[in-house]
């Protein structure tokens, strides 16, 4: 009994985890969903990673405060930035409990031609969170 309970456990955690989708596998976002038209001598791609959790709704990116695109699962963007600091935020976006308003930010600093990769994604705590994965 106690093994099924194990096999259980890990079953449901696994199945709310979300996976990490490359940039070069990402389906590119709907025009229609991206906002930002951004001059700069930077760029950040940002791709939404693939799973359950939170699946349902849009995660809006936000570039300095402003929406910049609305992601599924699997879909990516670039935008050109300016060099320098830049603010990056992700909160849920959409109708009914899509709605709901919390803001995860982060800064980065970008040099001149310097490209970021960025990945979105639904946390276990069910809060959206935005993470560097590199730079080039």
């Amino acid at each position: 009994m106690k093994q099924l309970l194990a096999i259980a456990i890990i079953l449901t955690v696994s199945g709310c985890s979300t996976t990490f989708v490359p940039p070069e596998s990402a389906k590119q976002v709907p025009a229609e969903r991206i906002f930002y038209q951004g001059d700069g001598d930077a760029k950040i791609t940002v791709t939404r990673d693939d799973g359950y959790i939170g699946g349902g709704c849009y995660l809006a990116l936000l570039i300095n405060g402003a929406k910049a695109a609305q992601f599924d699962p699997e879909e990516k963007a670039t935008f050109n930035v300016a060099s320098g600091a830049t603010i990056l935020g992700v909160t849920f976006s959409g109708d009914g409990l899509c709605s709901y308003g919390q803001v995860l930010s982060t800064e980065t600093q970008l040099k001149p031609g310097e490209h970021g990769i960025y990945r979105m994604y639904t946390g276990y705590s069910s809060d959206p969170v935005i993470l560097p994965v590199s730079k080039s």
